[in-house]
């Protein structure tokens, strides 16, 4: 933005500031105006104002279900923060999201002098000295604190992005810690869809994170109702066939016997077990490999023919099945490519930052339809359109599992199908998620009773009241 036009911009948003009632915040013509926000960047939302202007004022962990704009609700504190003359920090868990972050800041906040720390970054401590912002994954930013590169102590505001990770020994507790030590007055916004199901792990993320305000919603609440996608939730049960079963009859008695009795026994020995041998013998000449791929691709035909443009994710545990996946569709006639993490097994060759970028952006870009992808596209990754996410098996934890289905259902209503093998794990993991889910959402509800009184905002004067 040109200086002319920026004062022009300070001394329009100061007035309206200065009405009755004002806020760092003003809603005009549908859209939320700051000085430092891009105009009519950012619709106005009360319910996101609200929760901006209380995160303001105090440390806040804000939960909010997946697609109502968590992002936004920080891009609103951090201009703020940032209008003062304070340095902001974004931690993300992953390199791509740290990459997404940045990109939406930046997009909202044109004028934002950003730098990215996700890996070998050149001059890190020069780029911190002349960032306003920095994006970074924690584990390489705790790295740098621990070196002494720079410090936290010019830093006004830290946002966590995918909050429910302050747990434990990850990351972001020790960079919490670290940052109450060196400014007292610092500012934590935590930001999350799925916090858990258990009071105890809630409790510790408030207090690792120095948390002195919970913003909570779930899609029922009237201020969001309006503004949450319908996601339809299909459980598609499929059987195993005979030869199957009595595989896994006998591997399962192997397994019981081994870790009751043998816990040490190593891989060779249990492979040479009689009834292993049998069980690999029965399902040798099976195909395909399993049944959930033949349901898998009537699944992912069925929608791109009824919806040619549709954008689908399949979620897979492991990397080998994320290989049979694809193998299958191309073999079906449905083109897809995998996303897995950096790391490297073996010969199973990770993806570089680069190419993960790469390939998200020739996904929303609709250069393909269906993207395999390991638990590393669970968090937070922002890809509007897409119409289907598949779980080649269900989770058992409630956490993946929203993030998961929070894939689809952003711009649009969306579709989940879970494939659950009956008379397998399968059933027990699904009916364990759905119980810590339906937990997690009393937790939820019980969280939000204190932030139900809103304040009002200033209007501008010519927009209808």
């Amino acid at each position: 933005m040109e200086p002319e036009a920026r004062q022009a911009s300070l001394r329009d948003w100061s007035a309206r500031a200065s009405l009755p009632g004002g806020s760092a915040f003003v809603a005009g013509d549908g859209f939320v105006s700051h000085p430092l926000l891009a105009p009519h960047s950012v619709e106005h939302r009360a319910f996101q104002v609200h929760i901006a202007e209380r995160a303001l004022r105090k440390s806040s962990l804000v939960v909010l279900p997946t697609g109502l704009g968590k992002t936004v609700i920080a891009v609103l504190v951090a201009a703020e923060v940032l209008r003062r003359g304070e340095r902001v920090l974004l931690l993300a868990p992953t390199r791509p999201l740290a990459v997404q972050h940045h990109a939406s800041f930046t997009k909202m906040l044109p004028d934002l002098r950003a730098a990215l720390f996700t890996g070998s970054d050149g001059d890190r401590p020069a780029a911190w000295a002349e960032a306003q912002a920095v994006f970074a994954t924690p584990q390489g930013l705790g790295n740098d604190l621990d070196g002494e590169l720079y410090s936290l102590q010019d830093v006004g505001l830290i946002i966590f992005d995918e909050a429910h990770r302050a747990v434990g020994d990850y990351s972001y507790v020790a960079i919490a810690a670290r940052y109450r030590q060196q400014r007292q007055d610092g500012l934590v916004l935590g930001l999350t869809a799925s916090p858990g199901a258990r009071q105890q792990r809630i409790d510790d993320v408030v207090r690792n994170l120095g948390i002195a305000n919970v913003e909570s919603r779930v899609a029922e609440d009237a201020d969001v109702r309006d503004h949450v996608k319908d996601i339809d939730v299909e459980w598609a049960k499929v059987s195993l066939p005979a030869p199957m079963r009595q595989g896994q009859k006998l591997l399962s008695a192997v397994l019981r016997e081994q870790l009751k009795e043998k816990p040490g026994k190593s891989d060779r020995v249990f492979l040479k077990d009689p009834r292993v041998q049998e069980a690999l013998e029965a399902v040798k000449d099976h195909t395909p490999s399993h049944p959930k791929l033949t349901r898998l691709v009537t699944v992912l035909r069925e929608e791109l023919e009824a919806h040619p443009a549709a954008l689908c994710i399949v979620f897979a545990q492991y990397r080998d099945t994320i290989d049979s996946i694809q193998r299958a569709l191309g073999e079906s006639g449905i083109p897809a490519e995998r996303f897995v993490g950096q790391a490297t097994r073996g010969a199973d060759k990770g993806m570089s930052q680069a190419v993960q970028a790469e390939t998200l952006a020739r996904f929303r870009r609709g250069a393909f339809r269906v993207l395999v992808a390991s638990s590393v596209a669970e968090e937070g990754l922002d890809i509007p359109q897409v119409d289907l996410v598949v779980f080649y098996e269900p989770v058992v934890s409630e956490i993946r599992a929203i993030q998961r289905r929070g894939r689809t259902g952003r711009a649009r209503e969306g579709r989940v199908v879970v494939l659950v093998a009956q008379k397998t794990r399968d059933e027990a993991y699904a009916q364990a998620e759905r119980r810590r889910e339906e937990k997690m959402h009393t937790l939820v509800r019980g969280m939000g009773d204190e932030a139900s009184e809103q304040p009002e905002f200033a209007v501008d004067p010519e927009e209808p009241a």
